[in-house]
């Protein structure tokens, strides 16, 4: 059975809040591609906190530009609230000025997504335990006749 980063059964969850419907269609077909993932689509950050009571991320990925809030005003709030203070998180914007480590981000991807990119980095943060190799077996000294 699989165990999710807390030891639950389950998926590693990904909370993305996009409020571009084409933007999340696009998120979601990544996912597809990760199928260890379980990807969470909120559209706006009272979505997202309206479902974060049930989730346990695993990363988080915010759009800066939300109908209802800015992502780097969001994100304090969930990492307050819900107690997310060690959940990555990443700035996604279209906005090529905006620094999300300032804000508490690890990094920014910037729009149109690099999808290649973004791929990698899940794939770094959030490795497919099916996918991963052996450990390194330790070899027995080869004995000798004395």
């Amino acid at each position: 059975m699989e165990l999710d980063m807390y030891g639950r059964p389950g998926r590693p969850q990904v909370l993305y809040v996009e409020d571009e419907p084409t933007n999340a269609l696009l998120m979601q077909a990544l996912f597809r591609l990760r199928p260890h993932l379980d990807l969470v689509v909120a559209s706006s950050g009272s979505e997202a906190a309206a479902l974060a009571a049930n989730i346990r991320p695993a990363l988080l990925m915010l759009d800066m530009r939300l109908p209802d809030v800015w992502g780097s005003d969001l994100l304090p709030e969930l990492r307050r609230r819900y107690h997310w203070r060690q959940v990555p998180a990443v700035a996604v914007t279209a906005e090529r000025h905006f620094d999300g480590r300032r804000c508490g981000f690890v990094e920014t991807w910037y729009k149109p997504l690099d999808l290649q990119r973004v791929l990698q980095r899940l794939d770094q943060w959030l490795p497919d335990p099916q996918r991963q190799p052996a450990l390194l077996q330790t070899r027995r000294p080869e004995s000798r006749a004395v």
